[in-house]
């Protein structure tokens, strides 16, 4: 396995680094925002991208919410990861729920079962995630309807943000 800086990565993952870099931005200003110690600073300065095998999950894309920032990995797994530390994981492979609450619990779930139904702090999140994903959906057919027809940059840059 080769090793690269994320500052420097091989041009066949250069969008997976350009994607790091920012949720790095994204971060480090959340944290200085909160006015929270940045130890995790020089953790994240060491970053080291690899190159992605068959079997290795990678980030493809992430939009940033009010309320979470939700990422789309190579899994076809969408994770929520919430302002209060919990994290919400849906797959589209299977009709099940992970959910992590504040204080780093995992609690497994079918999606539609009454268990869910059960816990309204959990429930909410899955619906707001569910509303989340519904926007991130129809902003980006919205966005390829309108690039097909406009003659805009293929480097443009991407709005990462949703106001959900």
């Amino acid at each position: 396995m080769n090793i690269y800086a994320v500052e420097f990565p091989p041009k066949n993952i250069d969008k997976k680094a350009k994607i790091m870099v920012e949720i790095r931005k994204n971060f480090l200003a959340q944290e200085a925002d909160l006015g929270l110690p940045l130890e995790a600073a020089s953790a994240l300065e060491s970053v080291k991208v690899a190159l992605p095998d068959q079997d290795k999950v990678y980030l493809k894309n992430w939009v940033k919410a009010k309320q979470a920032i939700i990422f789309k990995l190579s899994s076809l797994v969408y994770q929520a990861v919430f302002q209060d530390k919990s994290e919400v994981l849906l797959s589209s492979k299977h009709p099940s729920v992970l959910y992590i609450d504040k204080d780093r619990k995992r609690h497994h779930y079918q999606l539609n079962s009454e268990e869910i139904q059960k816990h309204r702090s959990i429930n909410v999140r899955i619906e707001y995630f569910k509303k989340v994903l519904r926007k991130w959906v129809e902003r980006d057919s919205n966005t390829t309807n309108t690039a097909s027809v406009s003659k805009s940059s293929p480097c443009s840059p991407v709005n990462h943000e949703l106001d959900v």
